[in-house]
């Protein structure tokens, strides 16, 4: 067996597949959230959010981890497109899973094309407003959220 270290440099490497939509690079967030000292801080606190519902309040949330992410350069635009060219929202689809209804599923939507591609189904509890910044929710999410600029 090797040491493992694959998985972790292809996080590190930037996205050159056919089709993305953008250079990611995974290592950004770590390093912002040891240099900014916000590992443990909840999303609450940290961005200030309270929606009426939690549907509301989870896609407030993803949307402001989007730009965060673009803030520190862990997503990388090509020339001519930038943040608003993306749209993070969250809405009922059908699962990937057949046979099962309709799910919450937090969608990245090019807006030129309308094209969508699917960040995480059943999102709420990773983007719920007491996970912290470095805790394994939110990685979680970030990790769908660069991922979902490159397809697999």
């Amino acid at each position: 067996m090797g040491s493992g270290k694959g998985k972790a440099r292809r996080a590190q490497s930037k996205s050159t597949a056919t089709g993305s939509w953008a250079d990611v690079d995974k290592q950004r967030w770590a390093q912002f959230l040891e240099q900014s000292g916000t590992r443990k801080v909840s999303l609450l606190t940290y961005y200030r959010t309270k929606k009426s519902t939690r549907k509301q309040e989870a896609e407030e949330l993803a949307c402001h981890l989007y730009a965060d992410l673009v803030g520190i350069g862990a997503i990388r635009f090509p020339s001519g497109e930038d943040v608003e060219d993306f749209k993070v929202s969250i809405d009922n689809r059908p699962s990937v899973y057949a046979g099962i209804r309709p799910v919450t599923t937090l969608l990245l939507t090019r807006i030129a094309t309308g094209e969508e591609r699917i960040i995480r189904q059943s999102p709420l509890e990773d983007l719920h407003t007491g996970n912290r910044l470095g805790g394994r929710k939110v990685e979680r999410i970030v990790g769908d959220l660069l991922a979902a600029f490159y397809p697999a």
